[in-house]
Parts: C-alpha cells; structure tokens; sequence
C-alpha cells in the first residue's frame, strides 16, 4: 500500500501542478516536477508536525503548571484544615475539664469536700485548681498555634 500511496501522491502532485493543456502527458515528461511537488508536500506536512509537536509542548507546559498550582492550593487547604482541627481539640480539651468538674462535683456521691465546712474553701480550691490546669492548658496550646504560624 505504501508504494501505490506513493505513486498516487505523485501523481496528484504532478496533476495539480502542471499545466492546464499538458495534464495528461506531464506524469511522463517531467520528474524533477513530481519530485519538486512530493518536497512541498512534505515539507508542509513536516512544517504542520512542527507546529503540532510545538503545541503539544506548550499544552503539557500548561498542564503542569496547573498541576503544581492546584497541589499548592490542596497543601493550603489541607494546612488550614489541620488549623481547624486544632482548633476544635483545643476546645473541646476546654470543655473536658468543664465536664470533669461537673462529673466529681455534680454526682450523688458523697465527698469528704460537702462536708467541710465552707470557710474552709477547699471546695473552691478544688474547682479553681481544676479550671486553672484547664485555662493552662488552653493558654499554652494556643501559643504553640500562634508560634506555628
């Protein structure tokens, strides 16, 4: 197939560049001309792969860019998701000691604190001890966040 391809190329080229009058007899008489026909033909279709190859090029060029932008983007996101979830342990740490003190204090047990009495203030103590450990432990987290900024 490749060689009657040929021969069909040629022969088209040399039918659309000869004459009006001698288009019947130039396959014959004139190579150089078929031969000049077969170089324009490939050197337009070697130009066309040219400039195919080169947008390709530039296409994956693009491609990749967008890839690395939306890579970048997603490390973003994901950055600012871990922020937020930071943020919510840390609360819901906060809430913890909250629950902890209700937990002991709010119970139908008895505790050796409901019987003192009350200017003694271990009562208070106690819950203040354990809302400062929770305050400190809030305080101290944050700062770990804002110093990771």
């Amino acid at each position: 197939t490749s060689g009657a391809g040929h021969a069909r190329l040629r022969a088209g080229a040399v039918d659309s560049n000869s004459d009006a009058g001698s288009a019947g007899t130039s396959r014959t008489e004139d190579p150089r001309r078929a031969s000049s026909a077969l170089e324009d033909v490939l050197e337009t279709w070697a130009f066309n792969a040219q400039e195919v190859l080169a947008d390709a090029v530039e296409l994956n060029a693009n491609i990749e860019d967008a890839t690395r932008f939306m890579e970048a983007s997603m490390s973003y996101s994901r950055t600012s998701l871990l922020r937020l979830e930071l943020i919510a342990m840390v609360v819901g740490l906060a809430f913890a000691f909250g629950a902890l003190v209700s937990g002991i204090f709010g119970m139908n047990l008895k505790t050796p604190l409901f019987d003192e009495p009350p200017e003694t203030g271990y009562f208070n103590m106690a819950v203040g001890g354990i809302g400062t450990a929770g305050f400190l432990i809030v305080f101290v987290s944050w700062m770990l966040f804002q110093r990771g900024k």
